[in-house]
């Protein structure tokens, strides 16, 4: 099925369409600003494993509904049922002009993660962007505010996160990321590096791997993570930005 998805996504020189190019935020931690593309539907899907036993399909299916506003559906699907399947509904908004030299964006998501007979975690995210394109250099804020089945209280968690992407040769590009985990009512804070590599076979299609390393805190020793994003048009956009 994956293999016939992939093909699916691969471009016919004899149709001749034109493809939208791939918008990859998958395996950085970090969301890239620019929204999918107006009247695109991309797929963004992989394996992840970590040093405690961790094990997920992540997946999100994007559409480019309007010209500056995206709409997702998020799957985490989880081998071990102790670990939870997550399902979210997400958007994001580009709030400045996109062909600016730094671009923002906001991303406010809803979720529930279901874990096996414990019972649940509802989390709400938001999600505040900033892009400088002329450095290749992405930030976010990351703040996620959650509540289980089992507990009356609220918990938040702050993510800030640091990313350098850059091209390195042809259609192959890489990135260098560290990010914090901060809970909001104090406790110890996790440190997270993490590097990756992307290469694009074709614009709409693009293959990843990545590796995190823990430095310090309550966080896995490491996570590795594979996959790729494919892109195609659900419709013929009329606007062009």
């Amino acid at each position: 099925m994956l293999l016939a998805l992939v093909m699916g996504l691969v471009p016919s020189q004899a149709l001749g369409a034109e493809w939208p190019v791939a918008n990859p935020e998958r395996p950085s931690f970090s969301f890239n600003a620019p929204p999918t593309a107006y009247g695109a539907l991309e797929l963004e899907t992989g394996i992840a494993r970590d040093s405690d036993g961790g094990a997920a399909i992540p997946s999100t299916l994007k559409f480019g509904a309007f010209p500056a506003l995206d709409l997702r559906l998020n799957v985490a699907v989880a081998p071990v049922p102790e670990i939870g399947t997550d399902v979210s509904l997400q958007c994001k908004a580009l709030l400045s002009d996109p062909k600016a030299a730094v671009l923002y964006a906001v991303s406010p998501y809803a979720g529930l993660t279901l874990v096996g007979s414990d019972g649940w975690r509802s989390g709400n995210v938001f999600i505040v962007e900033w892009l400088v394109l002329d450095f290749e250099l992405d930030s976010n804020l990351i703040v996620d505010v959650a509540k289980t089945s089992s507990s009356s209280e609220f918990e938040a968690t702050l993510f800030p996160v640091l990313t350098l992407n850059h091209a390195l040769v042809g259609p192959l590009g890489g990135y260098v990321e560290g990010h914090a985990e901060i809970p909001a009512t104090g406790g110890a804070i996790g440190w997270v590096a993490a590097t990756g590599l992307g290469y694009a076979l074709f614009p709409n299609l693009v293959f990843d791997g990545a590796i995190d390393v823990g430095l310090a805190g309550p966080v896995p020793e490491y996570m590795v993570q594979f996959g790729l994003t494919g892109s195609m048009y659900a419709f013929e956009p009329k606007i062009q930005l």
